[in-house]
């Protein structure tokens, strides 16, 4: 995701594994998660963020869940994946300094090619799917699938999206 960051003055986009975050003291401004804390909060990763954050700085938690059910209902529904979208720091030293959470929904389009990448980026989707089509690699025929499904050219998806802000004192 960082490839495609936009370049800005004065910014700089880093990527750690978050439990040694190589640098000094108060470095970073703002730190982010994006689709991430789930699995990556620890009292460890928390200890870290708290000595690299300078005095005044951000901390930035987002995610999103995008609701397949639409197209569930027509080809099928993969059991659920135990994942809470909405993770943040509220039950850790840092719930003191949240500014603000929201949730809002997004609608956006996907291509059939798309959709078929994103029903199948779940691990149970994918095995559900494999073992639908009898097929190690489902994406061909999820893809026909969708094609004879839905007579546009993309198929139209809401995602409820959660974002969480914290500011250290």
């Amino acid at each position: 995701m960082l490839e495609k960051a936009i370049d800005a003055p004065g910014v700089t986009y880093e990527t750690y594994d978050g439990l040694l975050i190589p640098g000094q003291k108060e470095q970073f401004d703002i730190i982010t998660f994006a689709g991430s804390l789930y699995y990556a909060k620890s009292d460890a990763l928390l200890a870290e963020v708290q000595r690299v954050l300078t005095s005044g700085g951000h901390i930035v938690i987002y995610d999103f869940e995008i609701d397949f059910n639409p197209v569930f209902e027509q080809i099928g529904k993969p059991p659920s994946e135990h994942y809470d979208h909405q993770v943040n720091l509220d039950d850790s030293n840092f719930s003191e300094f949240k500014e603000k959470e929201e949730q809002y929904t997004l609608t956006f389009d996907a291509s059939h090619e798309e959709l078929a990448h994103l029903v199948l980026s779940s691990d149970l989707a994918l095995k559900f799917f494999q073992e639908k089509y009898n097929r190690k690699e489902p994406f061909s025929p999820i893809l026909e699938e969708f094609l004879q499904l839905f007579e546009k050219s993309s198929v139209s998806l809401d995602a409820l999206a959660y974002s969480c802000l914290y500011r250290v004192k």
